[in-house]
Formats: structure tokens, C-alpha cells, sequence
């Protein structure tokens, strides 16, 4: 094909177009930009156990006497660095 293979057609011609209409390029953007933000603005992220959980399973009444029981599923991850991340000696100079 003389402008490339089909593959390179596309963004051969979006290139081309961009250069020669940056106003209209410039409003593209601008559209998707508005159009997605309004998405990302709205996205909420659930990341508790309870929001993958099957409410039908019988081990949904056991998660729920469990934190019923002891209190919350909430969990710290503490990452420690060193020689000897595992030595005693560096967990008590991370918590003193």
C-alpha cells in the first residue's frame, strides 16, 4: 500500500489531521477530557471485604459473626528495609 500498511494508516492519518487542524485537535482533547473527568469524578472505589464478599454464601454469616465477634477486618502492612529486615533488632528500631 502506498501510505504504509493498514496498520499504520490510522495513526498516519490522525497525525496528518493534527498537524493540519491543531484547533480541532486542541477541542478533541478538550471534549474527552470533560467527557472522562466527569467519569473519574463520579468513580468510587470500594476496597472493604465486604464489597467482594458473596452475601448468598454461608461463609458471609460466618465473616459477619466473626467481626461481630472481634471488631473490624482492617489490617496495617508495614514494610521494613535492611540488612536483616527480619531481625528483632530492626522491627524495635522501626517501633520503639
Amino acid at each position: 500500500m502506498p501510505g504504509g500498511t493498514p496498520r499504520d494508516l490510522l495513526p498516519q492519518m490522525l497525525v496528518r489531521q493534527s498537524v493540519l487542524h491543531p484547533l480541532r485537535t486542541l477541542l478533541v482533547w478538550a471534549a474527552i477530557l470533560l467527557v472522562t473527568g466527569v467519569g473519574i469524578a463520579s468513580l468510587e472505589i470500594d476496597s472493604t471485604t465486604d464489597s467482594v464478599l458473596d452475601r448468598e454464601d454461608p461463609a458471609w454469616d460466618f465473616y459477619q459473626a466473626s467481626q461481630a465477634r472481634f471488631g473490624g477486618d482492617e489490617i496495617i502492612v508495614v514494610a521494613l528495609e535492611g540488612a536483616q529486615p527480619y531481625a528483632a533488632s530492626t522491627a524495635w528500631r522501626a517501633f520503639p
